[in-house]
C-alpha cells in the first residue's frame, strides 16, 4: 500500500487520502480520525487481500460499531448517505471498495480494481448474485457467479456468502465460465486474460517486491494502554492479544518447546535491551519442575560494571520495560504480519526507552 483513501466515512466526508511510507506517523488531536484510519488499513487488506466482503469493523483494539456509526454524520447527526467508500493503490494500480448496510453487518457491495491496461469490478448483490464486469484495450465482458444452485426443483446453497472469498481471489471463478448473453460476446483472446490476470495479481507482486514474501495476516495491532506486569503468570493459551495480555504465555511456550526460535528471539531483546539502557538479559524462569503447568516469572537483567547482574523480577524494573515488550515482540515474533499498528506507542516508556 503507498495510498490510502477514505470518504463519507467516520469524521471524513470529503476523499481524504494519505500517503504511506515503511515508517509513517499519525499525529492530530483527539477526535480527528486517526483510530479510523489504522482501523480502515486492516479492513482494506481483508478487502483486498483476503477477499472478505463482511470485514469485522469491530475486532479488537478497534470497535467502530455498526453501519449508522461509521458512515458519516452530518451537522443534524444524521445519516444521509447510504455507502462509504476506501480504496488504496500505488503508481501501478488502485483498488476501491463501497461499503453498505448488509443484513446483520457493514458489507462490501462493490470492488474495483485497475491500472492502466484492465479494469475489474465485483458486484455483490442482496439476492446472491455476484457479478463481475472486466474490460481490456481489447473488449469488455459481463460474467455471474450464482450462489445458490437450483438442482432437482430444490434450492442447494453451493457457497456460504459469508464464506465466499470474491475480488482478486476468485477471477478464475469467472473466467471459467461464458460471459452473459446480453453482453458483448467478443471472444477474450490470451492477451485480454493476462491482462486480467495480471491486473489481479499486482497487489500481491507489491508485497513480494516490499517485503521479499507475501504474508496474507492482516496486520498486528497494540492497544493504546497495555496489560500490567504481574510476579508470577499461569501458563495459559499463548494468544497475541492487542494489549499483550497474551505475551507471557507465548514466551513460556517458545522457551518450552520451541527453544531454537526462543533462542533467537532473545537475542533481539537482549540486543534492543543493551541498545536502550533497559535490560542486557531476558529469560523465562520457571518456579517448578512442571513446564507448562507450573507458574512461571519473566525475568531481565541489568549487567553491572564487573560484567555481572542479579535478576529481576519484570514488575520490580520498571513499568516501561513490561509497556514496550508486546510492542517490540509484535515487530521480531516469527508470526509477524508485514504491517504492525501502533497506538500511542510512547505511553508508558521513561525517555531511554523511547529513545530507542
Amino acid at each position: 500500500m503507498d495510498v490510502v483513501k477514505v470518504e463519507n466515512y467516520r469524521c471524513f466526508r470529503e476523499r481524504q487520502t494519505a500517503r504511506l511510507a515503511p515508517l509513517t506517523l499519525l499525529v492530530g488531536e483527539n477526535s480527528t480520525g486517526k483510530t479510523s484510519w489504522m482501523a480502515m488499513l486492516r479492513i482494506l487488506w481483508h478487502v483486498v487481500y483476503l477477499g472478505h466482503h463482511n470485514p469485522d469493523f469491530k475486532s479488537e483494539p478497534y470497535d467502530l460499531g455498526s453501519f449508522r456509526e461509521i458512515i458519516y454524520k452530518g451537522p443534524d447527526d444524521s445519516n444521509r448517505e447510504k455507502y462509504f467508500f476506501a480504496g488504496l493503490g500505488t503508481n501501478e494500480w488502485n483498488c476501491d471498495a463501497t461499503f453498505m448496510q448488509g443484513t446483520t453487518s457493514t458489507e462490501v457491495c462493490e470492488l474495483h480494481i485497475e491500472n492502466d491496461r484492465a479494469s475489474i469490478t465485483w458486484d455483490r448483490s442482496s439476492d446472491g448474485l455476484i457479478k463481475m464486469r472486466a474490460s481490456t484495450q481489447g473488449g469488455k465482458w459481463d460474467f455471474e457467479l450464482n450462489l445458490v444452485e437450483n438442482q432437482d426443483q430444490e434450492i442447494t446453497i453451493t457457497r456460504k456468502s459469508s464464506d465466499f472469498s470474491w475480488g482478486l481471489l476468485s477471477l478464475d471463478e469467472f473466467i471459467s465460465r461464458k460471459p452473459l448473453p446480453a453482453t458483448d460476446l467478443k471472444t477474450m483472446t490470451m492477451e485480454d486474460e493476462f491482462a486480467l490476470r495480471n491486473l489481479s495479481m499486482l497487489p500481491f507482486r507489491a508485497l513480494v517486491r516490499r517485503y521479499g514474501r507475501v504474508s496474507l495476516n492482516p496486520p498486528d495491532a497494540t492497544a493504546p494502554v497495555r496489560s500490567r506486569p504481574q510476579r508470577t503468570y499461569d501458563p495459559g493459551v499463548a494468544l497475541l492479544e492487542p494489549d499483550g495480555s497474551g505475551m507471557p504465555a507465548y514466551f513460556a511456550a517458545l522457551a518450552q518447546s520451541r527453544s531454537e526460535e526462543w533462542e533467537l528471539l532473545t537475542n533481539v531483546f537482549d540486543l534492543y535491551g543493551k541498545e536502550t539502557g533497559v535490560f542486557d538479559e531476558l529469560r523465562i524462569r520457571q518456579l517448578g519442575e512442571q513446564a507448562g503447568t507450573d507458574p512461571f516469572q519473566i525475568q531481565v537483567k541489568r549487567h553491572g560494571e564487573g560484567g555481572e547482574g542479579v535478576w529481576r523480577n519484570l514488575i520490580d524494573v520498571g513499568y516501561g520495560v513490561s509497556q514496550v515488550l508486546p510492542v517490540f515482540f509484535q515487530l521480531v515474533q516469527p508470526e509477524a504480519s508485514l504491517m504492525l499498528q501502533l497506538q500511542q506507542p510512547e505511553v508508558h516508556l521513561h525517555p531511554s526507552a523511547q529513545a530507542g
